[in-house]
C-alpha cells in the first residue's frame, strides 16, 4: 500500500466530476438561434470567446453581452447561462467516490479551467451535488488556467495547504504532470472504479 500525505483532494470538474460534451452546448445554442451548430462553435469557441471567459478576461454581464453579440441574438442572461452549462452532466459514480472520500476524513475541493458563467450556472442547477466541495476554484477567478504552474501555486495558497498535502485528480495528463512537478500528489483520472481503486491503494478509502 502506498502512503499518502494528502489532507484535501482537489478535483477537476469537466471530465471528472461532470461529464463534459461541448457539442451539446453548440447544439443547444443552435436551436435557440437558428445558426448551424458549427457556426455557433466558431463564434463562441474558435473565436477565442470561451478562452477569454475561462481566463477571466470576460466575466459576468460583460461575458453574457459579448456572447449574445457574437451570436447576433437576444436572450436573457439566465437563458444564456443555462445553454452554456448544458455541456455538463454530473457523473454520479465519481461524485459518490468523492463523497465517500470525504466521509473517510479527507476534505474535497474543485479546481476547474472554467468561467464564472459555468461556476454560477452549475451552482444554480446542481447546488446539492456541489455543496460538499469547498472551496470551488475557477480559473476565471485566478486569471490563470491549468497547466500554468502559477495556477497550482495559487490554488494551494487558497486551500491553505502545501502541495504535498493536496491530491490533484484530473483527466488531463498535462495538468497532473505539472502538478506532480510542483510536489502535489496526483491521480490521472479515467473511470470512477479506477479512481476508487487508486484511493484504496493509497490508504485514503
Amino acid at each position: 500500500m502506498d502512503s499518502s500525505t494528502a489532507q484535501i483532494a482537489l478535483f477537476d470538474l469537466g471530465g471528472v466530476l461532470f461529464d463534459y460534451q461541448p457539442e451539446v452546448r453548440w447544439r443547444e445554442f443552435a436551436a435557440q438561434t437558428d445558426l448551424p451548430a458549427e457556426e455557433v462553435r466558431r463564434r463562441l469557441s474558435a473565436s477565442g470567446y470561451a478562452m477569454a471567459c475561462d481566463q477571466g478576461r470576460l466575466r459576468g454581464n460583460r461575458a453574457y453581452k459579448e456572447g449574445i453579440r457574437a451570436l447576433d441574438s437576444r436572450m436573457s442572461m439566465e437563458r444564456f447561462v443555462q445553454l452554456w452549462v448544458s455541456a455538463f452532466r454530473p457523473d454520479e459514480a465519481v461524485l459518490q467516490v468523492a463523497r465517500t472520500l470525504q466521509d473517510a476524513g479527507l476534505a474535497i475541493a474543485i479546481f476547474s479551467n472554467n468561467s464564472d458563467l459555468v461556476r454560477d450556472g452549475l451552482e444554480a442547477f446542481w447546488p446539492a451535488m456541489l455543496a460538499p466541495f469547498m472551496p470551488r476554484i475557477f480559473s476565471a477567478d485566478l486569471g490563470l488556467t491549468k497547466p500554468d504552474p502559477r495556477a497550482y501555486q495559487k490554488a494551494a495558497e487558497l486551500l491553505g495547504h502545501p502541495p504535498n498535502e493536496v491530491l490533484v485528480v484530473d483527466d488531463a495528463p498535462m495538468n497532473t504532470m505539472t502538478a506532480a512537478s510542483l510536489g502535489f500528489e496526483t491521480i490521472d483520472f479515467s473511470t470512477a472504479d479506477g479512481l476508487s481503486a487508486e484511493l484504496e491503494q493509497r490508504g485514503l478509502l
